[in-house]
């Protein structure tokens, strides 16, 4: 294997707390918020997020907003109406974001923001940045191997 090149890749301090009843979601994007040196809780309620969130300070609650009980466009109100609820980067995500009408009942919600799954590292890197979390940069080695592309380790 030979060294190619070296990458910087941000690491930020953020706690982060996904809400998504479909699990293969509610995983893969726990992985890439991690992927990002985040600290990640999820659940599959809203009723048990809203729990935890009058315990920890989530500097990030992402949520499916077409939930089957206590939607979220209601949780995102509930959390808003919390003591510590109005400082946070609350978002909304799911398949469904297709009209603007969508992105318009989350922000009159109280959400921060919206994206539309399935979201990646392009998406969860830029969103951080532009809530302005606190960061900090890890280089990475990228490396070549004969035949087998480019590898990370």
């Amino acid at each position: 294997m030979v060294l190619n090149q070296s990458n910087v890749r941000p690491k930020f301090s953020a706690w982060v707390l996904i809400i998504d009843d479909n699990d293969e979601d509610r995983k893969l994007t726990s992985d890439l918020f991690k992927g990002y040196g985040c600290t990640v809780f999820d659940t599959e309620s809203t009723d048990t997020a809203l729990e935890m969130c009058k315990e920890v300070d989530y500097n990030i609650i992402i949520s499916e907003i077409f939930l089957p009980t206590n939607k979220g466009f209601e949780f995102a109100k509930n959390i808003r109406n919390l003591p510590n609820g109005i400082h946070k980067y609350l978002v909304g995500y799911s398949r469904n974001i297709t009209t603007k009408e969508i992105v318009m009942k989350c922000i009159e919600s109280g959400m921060t923001d919206c994206m539309k799954k399935p979201i990646n590292n392009m998406t969860i890197e830029a969103r951080l940045h532009a809530w302005d979390i606190k960061k900090e940069y890890i280089h990475e080695k990228i490396i070549q191997s004969k035949g087998d592309g480019f590898g990370m380790f």
